[in-house]
């Protein structure tokens, strides 16, 4: 059985995504997964170059809870994207959710072009996550540069 789908709720009003930060503050609401969507002119435009293109939608996800039980996801497009620096500024709080992005460096980058000066985040990238994890089932550890010397010089 596939999973199931949950229908994304799009803000495209100010006040709309003004309410739904108050909301999901008052919750204390523990992580947040998000997705930042640009735009790049032309087909040379790099994904993962945070310097092109305009942010056109803004992604938001959190887990299933008692206020929300279907976990449903929140796409920002138009006016709703002026919350942004509210956003920013709420994320480095003392007692603010843990941020997961896909692709991290990209997304802050281009979020931060937004903001006079980028708060610190408690910010995770699922990307270097993914490295970081299939880098234990590389067997045993790498030779120390000694080892490496010792193993070059034997073969000479």
């Amino acid at each position: 059985m596939p999973w199931p789908l949950v229908r994304p709720r799009i803000l495209d009003a100010r006040s709309a995504a003004d309410a739904l930060v108050a909301e999901w503050r008052a919750d204390a609401t523990a992580s947040v997964a998000i997705h930042v969507a640009a735009w790049r002119p032309g087909t040379w435009g790099d994904g993962d170059d945070h310097r092109t293109g305009e942010i056109w939608a803004l992604g938001l996800a959190r887990g299933a809870g008692a206020q929300d039980p279907r976990g449903e996801p929140i796409v920002l497009v138009g006016a709703a994207l002026e919350v942004i620096p509210a956003l920013l500024s709420w994320w480095s709080e003392a007692d603010a959710p843990y941020i997961v992005a896909h692709g991290a460096q990209a997304a802050l980058g281009r979020l931060a072009r937004l903001v006079d000066a980028v708060p610190q985040l408690r910010l995770g990238c699922t990307q270097t996550a993914a490295v970081l994890l299939s880098d234990g089932t590389r067997g045993a550890d790498p030779p120390s540069l000694p080892e490496c010397v010792e193993r070059v010089l034997d073969h000479t």
